[in-house]
């Protein structure tokens, strides 16, 4: 059984696990602003009651995706790559450096559509705003990320070390592979503009950065599974289950030795990659989870922790149920993706939960609001994905505001549905943001 008590003794001893954690909720936060204006953009009823938010569509989908996925999950991995250097040496100033940097970058991103300029490219995983603010903001978030990965990479976990902390270490050697393919992609993208630049140029990085946060999902569910007694399994085979998703993402250095980075050949070789290999250490660890906490109920007293785990569960598998009825380039993609990001989101937001009495704050696990917040966020969001794939069914198109695919009814009542689950979700994200500045501001010894 993999022991966490390093990890527990590595939040108390160094401030920047903390310092992380805040500048993922205000990322966080910050994206809760923009998917007010996505919900309302997306739901017919809504729409007709204030027409002028559909102009507002496109920019506020670039920010909010790359606040509450980029920044939100890599902020969160940078929390736990900091646990490895708690014992040991970094190289002066680079901590201070990244976190200022990214601080920095993801300001900049979120204020870029003050400028005016609003030429929006939906490019998948990294989409971007034509202006100078938000190219400043995302080369700061970038080079941020960087400087941890020179600060931390050199810190190798030890033969014995627990299983998580390979994992960890494993989601920085992903990243770091993540940004090598954005080089080698920039490298060969001469005489290409627009759309197909940035497609081209984030395609094969931005699907290995899916890896990285599926090892943080990972660590989440084990953080969450040992605070609630449910067994995880020993430490070889959770050793075995981060290493997995390792050697499934390095496997994507061998489409740049071999195909133009242009070439449709390399995005479906990152396509069959993420399909076949993405979800396989996590449906592994799901059932054995879902499996022991049937054979051993649950008694200990965090229902916040409870709730996370829980929900983060059901979103994976219903996202993943999601997916296999995707037929085309419809709002059935994103149904399948919320579904898979929102699990990683729940479970990201449990193990914050439980960080916060390690790191000096209070333990919020049973306050009210906590308890019922992955309840909210999690069953708005399912019911946000099951509008989306419903409508999808009808022709509804992804990254199109106001489409209605064949105007029916039926189409209407999904989208109202998608509407309604978006709102709820909102409220849902909003609370979480509401505890863990309560939880901020009470310090209980000295955080």
């Amino acid at each position: 059984m993999d022991s966490l008590a390093w990890m527990h003794r590595a939040v108390s001893l160094t401030p920047w696990p903390r310092r992380w954690l805040k500048l993922a909720v205000f990322a966080l936060a910050l994206s809760g602003i923009f998917s007010i204006i996505l919900v309302i953009s997306r739901t017919p009823q809504l729409v007709a009651m204030a027409p002028w938010v559909g102009n507002l569509f496109s920019v506020s989908l670039v920010i909010h995706v790359d606040l509450s996925v980029l920044i939100w999950f890599l902020a969160m991995s940078a929390s736990l790559w900091t646990l490895l250097a708690a014992e040991r040496k970094v190289i002066p100033y680079f901590e201070a450096a990244s976190w200022w940097t990214m601080l920095i970058g993801m300001v900049l991103m979120a204020l870029s559509p003050l400028s005016g300029e609003w030429s929006v490219i939906k490019s998948n995983y990294v989409p971007v705003i034509e202006n100078q603010v938000f190219f400043i903001g995302l080369a700061l978030a970038f080079a941020s990320l960087l400087i941890a990965l020179v600060a931390y990479l050199p810190l190798l976990p030890s033969n014995q070390a627990p299983a998580t902390q390979w994992g960890i270490y494993s989601s920085m050697v992903i990243t770091a592979g993540a940004f090598a393919a954005f080089a080698a992609s920039h490298a060969g993208l001469d005489g290409i503009t627009g759309h197909g630049f940035y497609e081209n140029l984030f395609w094969g990085g931005g699907h290995l950065l899916q890896f990285t946060y599926m090892q943080a999902l990972l660590i989440g569910w084990c953080v969450l599974a040992r605070a609630l007694q449910i067994p995880l399994p020993s430490r070889p085979w959770l050793q075995a289950l981060f290493f997995i998703g390792l050697l499934v993402a390095m496997t994507g250095i061998y489409p740049y030795l071999v195909y133009p980075v242009a070439s449709q050949e390399l995005m479906d070789f990152f396509t069959a990659q993420m399909t076949v290999g993405l979800g396989i250490a996590s449906i592994v660890l799901a059932l054995w989870l879902s499996i022991q906490w049937l054979r051993h109920p649950v008694v200990i007293g965090l229902p916040a922790l409870k709730g996370a785990l829980r929900m983060s569960l059901l979103l994976f598998a219903v996202g993943g149920i999601f997916g296999l009825a995707i037929n085309g380039p419809n709002v059935r993609i994103p149904a399948h993706y919320h579904g898979s990001i929102v699990a990683v989101t729940l479970a990201l937001m449990g193990m914050a939960y439980r960080f916060l009495p390690w790191m000096g704050y209070a333990e919020v696990a049973h306050w009210r609001l906590a308890k019922w917040q992955p309840y909210l966020y999690g069953f708005g969001q399912l019911l946000h994905i099951t509008g989306l794939a419903a409508s999808g069914g009808y022709g509804v198109l992804r990254k199109a505001v106001g489409d209605t695919g064949d105007g029916s009814w039926q189409v209407k009542m999904w989208l109202g549905l998608m509407g309604g689950g978006g709102f709820l979700a909102i409220i849902g994200g909003l609370l979480f943001v509401i505890v863990m500045v309560k939880a901020f501001r009470r310090p209980v010894s000295g955080g």
